[in-house]
């Protein structure tokens, strides 16, 4: 996950293209002010447009176009409509979800994206007010819009939803431009959290999960041979990173470099029948769904979990926050409720 500054020149083509599994009816609002904006749950074409643009639903423009206090000349007339999160589940998740057909995982899925905007909306939708010259970041309500998208751009499966963080708040009862530091400080706790929500909603619904030692997490039984099968974008961004130069930027930098220099269209033309005999050629989801494990998943009790996180941060780093303590915990913890473990931090 990296969020992305996105316009509202190709928005609407983009989120609105057609998918194999989802449609762009399913595309939802949601967050503390939607509904007092007098937007339907649903998003419309019309609506849509409106608030990329930083407009009511009459039309009058509450939020200035501009990137705030920016004042170079190729800012002034572009409007930062959103920040894009996309949340995407693991790789056996997407291909039991999507290539065997559990839709108890799409519904573990959006449950976690739930999850995950609520702490978003929480924690990081801040706007700056300014009074007698003196400015100070606020708290205040968001609106997001949620668009669940199935297929990597090689038509591998990949379930994910991306959350748009539109460039629209309140605060203090008036309309404001989301202050939007403290999510791009917080992006890995975000995906983080999302992760955690998720392990804990598969189980929930009756898999096993396989945790990693890096805290990342797999359907117990979906063998690496098969994750590698339908990987193929991760193959094109490493073979990428190989080509490049080492000397010139860090492992982080080049690896985004990698993924936008190997980035393809996404085919907007195969549909779910189409990409279903795809994945069945090149694996059964018979002999899948033989292997998918059932029943509970051992995990490490919540208590204990704060202080172990703690005493791995000390080494590390000479300061850290309360995300960076809660971030390191789920990654000791995947399948622990998040709100075990906030319980064990205190936190509200």
């Amino acid at each position: 996950m990296r969020p992305i500054n996105i316009s509202s020149t190709k928005a609407i083509d983009y989120y609105y293209a057609l998918d194999p599994f989802f449609s762009h009816k399913e595309a939802q609002w949601t967050g503390a002010i939607y509904k007092t904006m007098g937007l339907s749950e649903t998003i419309t074409k019309d609506q849509f447009s409106k608030i990329l643009n930083g407009q009511d639903m009459q039309g009058n423009q509450i939020i200035k176009n501009g990137h705030g206090r920016d004042s170079k000349k190729q800012y002034q007339s572009k409007h930062r409509a959103a920040i894009d999160i996309a949340l995407s589940a693991p790789k056996s998740v997407s291909i039991t979800a999507l290539h065997c057909g559990h839709n108890k995982i799409i519904e573990a899925h959006q449950n976690a994206v739930q999850q995950t905007i609520t702490e978003i909306e929480q924690e990081f939708i801040k706007a700056r007010e300014t009074k007698a010259g003196k400015t100070q970041v606020i708290d205040a309500s968001g609106l997001f819009a949620t668009f669940n998208h199935s297929t990597s751009r090689a038509n591998d499966p990949q379930l994910h939803t991306h959350v748009l963080i539109m460039n629209m708040c309140v605060a203090d009862n008036k309309y404001k431009a989301v202050f939007n530091d403290l999510i791009y400080k917080n992006q890995r706790y975000i995906n983080n959290y999302y992760q955690q929500s998720l392990a804990s909603e598969l189980m929930k619904a009756g898999y096993q999960i396989e945790i990693q030692k890096n805290g990342n997490f797999e359907i117990k039984g979906i063998s690496e041979k098969v994750i590698k099968k339908f990987s193929k974008r991760t193959e094109q961004i490493e073979k990428q990173l190989a080509s490049m130069d080492k000397t010139q930027l860090n492992e982080a930098q080049r690896r985004n470099r990698a993924t936008i220099e190997s980035r393809q269209d996404k085919d907007r033309t195969i549909d779910k029948a189409q990409l279903k005999a795809k994945w069945e050629q090149e694996h059964s989801s018979k002999k899948i769904e033989n292997k998918i494990k059932y029943g509970q998943t051992k995990t490490k009790k919540a208590i204990g979990i704060i202080q172990n996180a703690a005493n791995l941060l000390h080494k590390k780093e000479s300061a850290f926050n309360r995300y960076d303590l809660l971030n390191m915990a789920f990654h000791l913890s995947r399948g622990v409720s998040v709100s075990e473990i906030k319980k064990r931090l205190k936190m509200p």
